[in-house]
């Protein structure tokens, strides 16, 4: 049996404990990936999906959207992460100089007013460490419009979904780089990513990225896909310096463009190839394992009251949950009172009737014995009336004289009498005394008077017979 327990026990990590998912929504498809999570934090299984969403207006209210788009996202389930498009963020590559984890936080947000030309309070913003170390950390500072970030989410609140975290296309597609990338040398990689609506750059030197930009055209705007690309190496130019050897790489949604890609590599000024993006995993796979990361590290443009508010609610959830414990057992405590209370009253009533039954029965032998008492009191010769009489005259002393005997059968014998000398009269009580008949004898007065010159004493006492009366 113990052995089966640890088998069970060992068991235990493979089951999973949680599910971390992350979405991607184009403007008609909701793609996600599941990942669910043994309890010792290693994933478990993995699922990537993809569905077209109903037709649903986008200005209306996020309850209509989600009512329309809820065959869909009643499939998704666990902790989300929506993957937002890169080219509506504002994203910069900085280099601090520090590696204290308790400072990049403070000296990552000091840049944001810097950087930004939007008000801070109507932006969320985070920081993702690309390298650190040697007293310096190379971040991308990130920030998007909060509007933007709580509309979406907002659909899947709607839905009932739990939104734990916002993240980037761009750097779930960085994910997926960094795991193929095989060089760390000093060469210059330009990665370039082509869709249909959209373009990013990635430039990463020694493995650690150097720019990172995005922009809301792609194949169907080529001349600003170029001037952008153009713009990127002059960023890089003037804050990194050029390195003498490089190379761009070309990634296309769908067929790749070998004139488009041999143009490119003429404005950058680089041996250009092609390459498809169909061979990597999709860019929800990524965002959900990063995920998994190290939440201090990675970047998180969820706004910071989400949080506050999911801990608010575990703890009124913690709060209430131990409340129905209690009241649970409070109940529990007054149901086995009234239980026992009510066994009780049972237990009493069915004595009670046991008594009920018994009592007629009784009095009869109460009666019965009562009636054979009463039959040896007048049987017993040896109490008689005549010979107590007797006995009592036998002990009578002499100058003593008794002036009434009452005789009341079965219970006592009342006397009066007088004498001479007050002597005789307690002899006559130690006599009746050691006579034996009486089980008790009670005086009830010694008096004395003057009689024809001399003086008498009267006396009452009276005599307990065995089973009659007792003194008090």
């Amino acid at each position: 049996m113990i052995r089966s327990w640890d088998r069970w026990l060992s068991a235990l990590p493979e089951v999973a404990a949680r599910t971390v998912t992350a979405v991607r929504r184009t403007a008609d498809t909701l793609a996600w990936t599941q990942i669910r999570v043994r309890r010792d934090g290693r994933p478990a299984a993995l699922e990537t999906r993809s569905l077209p969403l109903p037709p649903a207006d986008p200005a209306a209210a996020p309850e209509v959207i989600a009512s329309a788009w809820r065959p869909v996202l009643e499939q998704v389930h666990g902790e989300i992460t929506l993957v937002m498009p890169a080219d509506r963020a504002l994203m910069r590559v900085l280099d601090l100089p520090t590696d204290d984890p308790s400072e990049l936080a403070d000296m990552a947000m000091l840049q944001l007013d810097r950087v930004s030309p939007f008000p801070v309070e109507h932006l969320v913003a985070g920081f993702e460490v690309f390298a650190c170390g040697n007293g310096r950390s190379r971040v991308l500072l990130a920030a998007l419009p909060r509007d933007l970030v709580e509309r979406e989410a907002a659909v899947f609140a709607a839905a009932g979904r739990d939104v734990r975290r916002v993240d980037l296309d761009v750097l779930a597609w960085w994910h997926h780089l960094s795991a193929a990338e095989s060089s760390a040398g000093d060469d210059l990689t330009v990665h370039l990513r082509i869709e249909s609506a959209a373009a990013q750059w990635l430039a990463v030197q020694g493995g650690c990225p150097l720019v990172v930009r995005a922009m809301a055209a792609g194949r169907t705007a080529p001349e600003e896909v170029e001037h952008e690309l153009m713009l990127t190496f002059g960023a890089i130019e003037i804050e990194w310096g050029l390195p003498a050897e490089g190379r761009l790489v070309v990634w296309f949604d769908g067929e790749p463009d070998a004139e488009w890609t041999r143009q490119l590599g003429e404005v950058a000024g680089l041996p250009a190839s092609a390459a498809r993006l169909d061979d990597q995993p999709p860019l929800t796979e990524g965002a959900a394992q990063r995920a998994l990361a190290d939440p201090t590290r990675t970047l998180n443009l969820a706004p910071a009251e989400w949080e506050h508010a999911r801990r608010h609610r575990a703890r009124t959830r913690r709060f209430v949950g131990a409340a129905a414990v209690c009241l649970g057992l409070w109940l529990l405590v007054v149901l086995g009172f009234f239980v026992a209370l009510y066994l009780r009253e049972a237990s009493i009533a069915r004595l009670q009737r046991f008594v009920e039954v018994l009592d007629k029965p009784a009095a009869e032998v109460r009666a019965v014995q009562a009636r054979i008492r009463s039959l040896e009191e007048y049987g017993d010769r040896s109490r008689s009336a005549l010979e107590i009489l007797r006995q009592i005259s036998e002990d009578l002393p002499p100058g003593l004289t008794l002036t009434s005997f009452a005789f009341r059968k079965g219970r006592n014998v009342s006397l009066r009498g007088e004498a001479e000398a007050v002597n005789a009269i307690y002899d006559f009580f130690a006599a009746l005394e050691r006579s034996g008949m009486f089980r008790e004898v009670k005086p009830e007065g010694v008096t004395s008077r003057p009689s024809a010159g001399r003086s008498k004493s009267e006396f009452r006492v009276t005599a307990v017979l065995p089973g009659g009366e007792t003194s008090g």
